[in-house]
């Protein structure tokens, strides 16, 4: 029994290609027309800030809870 282990890892051609080589013009076109403007950008940047902010005080008060939960036994004072 053969069994074939040839693999290509070489990228298609512009003529094997869906796009006939269009791909990179169509990617740098796409990007120029929905790039956000400079504020735009900027306010999306704190609000991803801002997300992980909430997500950090989320996982924050769940340490919290489970600290407190833990906390069973006595406390006892040495001298």
């Amino acid at each position: 029994m053969t069994e074939s282990t040839e693999h290509s890892s070489a990228k298609p051609s512009a003529e094997e290609c869906g796009c006939h080589g269009k791909g990179p013009e169509f990617t740098r076109v796409f990007t120029r027309m929905f790039e956000p403007p400079a504020g735009a950008a900027e306010h999306f940047r704190q609000a991803r800030i801002e997300f992980w902010k909430g997500i950090r005080s989320l996982i924050d008060h769940r340490i919290e809870r489970i600290s407190r939960a833990s906390q069973k036994g006595t406390r006892i004072t040495v001298e």
